[in-house]
């Protein structure tokens, strides 16, 4: 273990207010014979850079019984779930601003990730829909384009947690965002006709 430190003497003209020879001789009666209290494990060690400017001072603790300890589990009272609040945020933007940034919670949390991941996917979908070439995607009715869009503008953070409970199944993020598409699709019978829209035709860049 070693405890450092250095003096640098910025101007010339001062050297003589910092001698590193006339410091080694000072700090070895300061540290060694003439300091009872030292302990008998540390030993200093004077080294000059460069004679006339710097010097520095090393403490070395000859001591190989000191080992790292290894991580200590939290007091049981610790232990259980914290709920989030100010004290608990592992980020302060979470927590003592929270106030200033939560108008930013829509569009940068994991809920705004999975809203505009849906909305990205219905105006794609959309957009297939209007191009002649692209056959495997019919032209929808004005009422289905609008429940389509109606799934956007109407996401909630129920929809957001019933994507969250089918990744836990899918084990992929933008998968769940699909089978959720689909599931929603189901209940409108123009819609429901093309299954295979959500699963595997949406193209992602």
């Amino acid at each position: 273990m070693e405890f450092g430190a250095s003096s640098r003497v910025l101007n010339p003209n001062q050297r003589s207010l910092f001698n590193p020879i006339s410091s080694y001789h000072k700090s070895i009666g300061l540290f060694s014979s003439f300091n009872p209290h030292l302990p008998s494990n540390v030993s200093f060690h004077i080294s000059a850079a460069n004679s006339r400017r710097d010097c520095i001072c090393k403490a070395i603790v000859k001591d190989n019984s000191i080992k790292s300890e290894k991580g200590k589990r939290m007091p049981g009272e610790y232990s259980h779930d914290f709920e989030l609040t100010s004290l608990t945020a592992l980020s302060p933007l979470d927590g003592r601003y929270w106030s200033k940034v939560k108008d930013l919670a829509p569009y940068m949390s994991e809920y705004g990730l999975i809203h505009f991941r849906v909305l990205v996917e219905i105006k794609w979908l959309l957009k297939l829909s209007q191009i002649p070439e692209v056959t495997e995607v019919p032209q929808f009715s004005k009422e289905a384009q609008s429940y389509l869009q109606g799934l956007v503008d109407g996401f909630s953070m129920s929809d957001a947690l019933e994507v969250k409970n089918i990744e836990k199944v899918t084990n992929h993020d933008v998968k769940a965002v699909e089978y959720f598409l689909k599931q929603k699709c189901q209940s409108h019978p123009e819609i429901a006709k093309y299954p295979f829209m959500f699963i595997g035709l949406i193209v992602r860049t």
